[in-house]
């Protein structure tokens, strides 16, 4: 089992102190240098690690690793007279690929049967003796999310599927039936409909809740979902247990996933070792990891290697068979390593932070408030945990709630109290640096001063600032105002005229006035009666081609709502004709290929493809649903339904867009009939003559 993971940056000592001289009656100051020392604070607790523990994988694109598993029996004769007809393991702890993982080779030893369920040892007519047993995979995990960019509703619309409903049952560790688990999870989704904000909470309070325990109780026997969170303590298996019972019991499925994992922490003798952490069903999207452990919410960093899925920690990961007699087996725990031998490149985090404090300057004793700006450059959902790098003289009051979830594009403020140490030297000035960092290595960095002579700020005042902030922020955020915004057409071709189309609920109890709504520089203005509908009408100015979005928002001075906006510009179909190939002189009675490819040059598909060849006497068709890709045609002639001289093969194509309007193209061959005798020259005018008196007869019968 991993704990949580430590997560910092190194920071340099950078107590700036300015010196001068002070003496009371002149106005000099005299400051002296301190020396002090950086620690991370990571929840509740402080670690020291060493230069090699401080590597951690958050922010690399991948890892490539080998992997080793190996394990044992213990086979002892019970008596000379022994019989072993057969050993058999079947190992299901064993890495298969997925969205994030790819499994590039695997080896066992001895050789064994690999299929999708397990990896089957089998020993016939052994001798009475150990037995080992393993396998070698070489793994390649890439930093990749499933990205959510639309709101998915809860209470789940969809039906789940029949693969994902045997993972919102109760099971022996995972007993969501439990009445408090049923009671803390309806607590936490209370109010809200948005599946993914409803797992960062589920998510965050097990983290923040939970004390990591490496204990007896829960490192060798995993403990259920009840038990953790009656006794508020477990590891990873209890922490997951937990998470994943409080998101059946509000009918979200979500299952067990039990497999690999670094850990920087020194509470365990080795980096790679096993873990577990949960996948939580959305719909249309598929299985989307959580580890509360690490708090990595709707994202598992590359150093985790899934080993296994079920619907409960405690199911196997190897099962035995045998048929002997007069024979003890014992079985072996497997022995896991991990060489991490390459890690990709540092790839840039979703999130910007900015952070700032109340005051530059305060007094020993002072409390101090901490303002982060965290803001989402996605177009997805994301989140992250924030920690807080600071000097020993700076201790944090109410720490918990560092995890905070973001929709697309959103931003939020985090706030942190702090409070200088009383007692410091007088004689010195201190500068305190303030580092936040997320999960994914994202960085903001600030500094304030203190010196004994300096304002102090109680605790009382900073807590009425930060209150009075709050409310600010609640008075733009109300969960009484529904806003629903779409383009009024699924197909938008370049040019069109579109619009994206509003509507704003009003769902409290109060008028709302004058409210606002409004896409780019244009607003719409609106009373909203209580349980009424404003709609506002905003036209699509910009044609630019390809998959874009817009904000809308929508506020008064108590409300505030956005609503995101995602549509496709597509140009016009366009087909080309190209690459044409053909004889450009023949003689009489010659077959020959008239060559061609129809070139797709535009993202949108051209549909109700018609493409027609016509000569002197000749006409052919083909009809094609959509081109969706290059289609070449190879057409075979022959030469006698040409003319002496210049003869003009036509190319024509027509074809519509999904509003079904008409688009068109031609190209054309020209073919010289060449080396012609004259007994070919009387076949070549009769049978000219002959096709005139058809298509004449032909065009009287239509008219007819």
């Amino acid at each position: 089992m991993l704990t949580k993971r430590i997560k910092y940056q190194e920071a340099k000592n950078v107590f700036r102190m300015e010196k001068a001289a002070k003496k009371r009656k002149i106005d000099f100051y005299k400051v002296g240098l301190v020396l002090a020392v950086t620690v991370f604070i990571i929840l509740s607790s402080s670690y020291a690690l060493s230069e090699e523990e401080m590597e951690f994988y958050s922010d690399k694109e991948y890892i490539k690793m080998n992997l080793s598993i190996s394990s044992g029996l213990e086979i002892e004769a019970a008596s000379q007279s022994y019989e072993i007809d057969y050993i058999r393991a079947s190992m299901l702890f064993f890495p298969r690929d997925n969205f994030m993982q790819k499994v590039n080779s695997i080896s066992t030893d001895p050789d064994a049967q690999i299929s999708e369920d397990s990896i089957f040892f089998e020993w016939r007519d052994p001798p009475a003796q150990d037995i080992r047993y393993s396998y070698e995979a070489d793994i390649e995990v890439r930093n990749k999310i499933i990205k959510v960019k639309s709101k998915i509703h809860y209470p789940l619309k969809q039906e789940i599927p029949a693969e994902a409903r045997d993972y919102i049952l109760t099971t022996k560790h995972i007993d969501s039936h439990d009445p408090d688990i049923i009671a803390l999870a309806s607590s936490l989704a209370a109010g809200e409909d948005d599946l993914y904000i409803i797992m960062h909470k589920l998510s965050a309070w097990t983290k923040e809740n939970i004390v990591y325990n490496l204990s007896t109780m829960t490192e060798s026997i995993s403990q259920s979902a009840s038990w953790t969170l009656e006794n508020r303590q477990g590891v990873c298996d209890e922490l997951t247990s937990l998470f994943i019972a409080m998101a059946r019991s509000l009918g979200i499925p979500a299952r067990f996933i039990a497999g690999i994992a670094y850990t920087n922490s020194d509470l365990f003798d080795q980096r790679w070792g096993p873990h577990g952490w949960a996948e939580v069903y959305f719909p249309g999207k598929g299985w989307i990891p959580f580890d509360p452990t690490y708090g990595q919410i709707g994202f598992i960093d590359p150093s985790h290697i899934a080993l296994r899925s079920s619907p409960d920690p405690d199911d196997a990961t190897t099962k035995f068979e045998w048929k002997a007699r007069n024979i003890d087996i014992k079985t072996q725990q497997l022995e896991v390593s991990v060489d991490a031998y390459e890690t990709g490149r540092r790839i840039a985090s979703p999130v910007r932070l900015e952070v700032d404090v109340l005051k530059k300057a305060i007094g020993f004793g002072s409390y101090q408030l901490v303002e982060v700006k965290v803001s989402n450059l996605a177009d997805y959902y994301t989140a992250t945990e924030l920690y807080v790098s600071k000097p020993k003289e700076v201790k944090i009051i109410r720490e918990k709630g560092n995890s905070i979830a973001l929709r697309p594009y959103e931003n939020k403020t985090v706030y942190w109290i702090m409070k200088v140490e009383d007692g410091l030297d007088s004689s010195l000035l201190y500068r305190f640096p303030i580092k936040i960092i997320s999960s994914r290595n994202a960085t903001a960095d600030t500094e304030f001063s203190s010196y004994h002579e300096h304002t102090v700020i109680s605790l009382e005042r900073i807590e009425n600032i930060l209150s009075q902030r709050k409310e600010e922020e609640e008075k733009r955020y109300s969960m009484d105002v529904s806003m629903e915004c779409r383009t009024d057409k699924e197909t938008i071709y370049a040019g069109d005229d579109a619009y994206v189309l509003c509507w704003l609920k009003n769902t409290g109890n109060t008028i709302l006035s004058n409210v606002s709504i409004c896409m780019d520089k244009g607003c719409i203005y609106h009373d909203i009666s209580i349980n009424q509908e404003a709609e506002a009408r905003f036209l699509l100015e910009s044609m630019i081609t390809g998959k874009q979005q817009k904000t809308v928002t929508a506020g008064n001075n108590d409300i505030s709502k956005l609503a995101i906006v995602e549509y496709d510009i597509l140009d016009k179909p366009l087909i080309r004709i190209s690459n044409i190939s053909y004889p450009k002189s023949i003689g009489y009675n010659k077959n020959f290929n008239l060559n061609f490819t129809l070139i797709k040059e535009s993202r949108s598909i051209p549909e109700n493809v018609s493409v027609n060849i016509r000569a002197e006497g000749m006409e052919k068709s083909w009809d094609i649903e959509k081109l969706e890709a290059d289609q070449e045609f190879v057409i075979n002639m022959n030469s006698k339904m040409l003319d002496i001289g210049s003869n003009r093969i036509s190319i024509s194509i027509e074809y519509h867009d999904a509003k079904g309007r008409d688009y068109s193209g031609e190209q054309d061959a020209l073919i010289e009939l060449s080396d012609v005798s004259l007994a070919q020259s009387i076949l070549i005018k009769i049978n000219s003559i002959a096709r005139r008196i058809s298509f004449y007869v032909q065009g009287i019968l239509e008219r007819m």
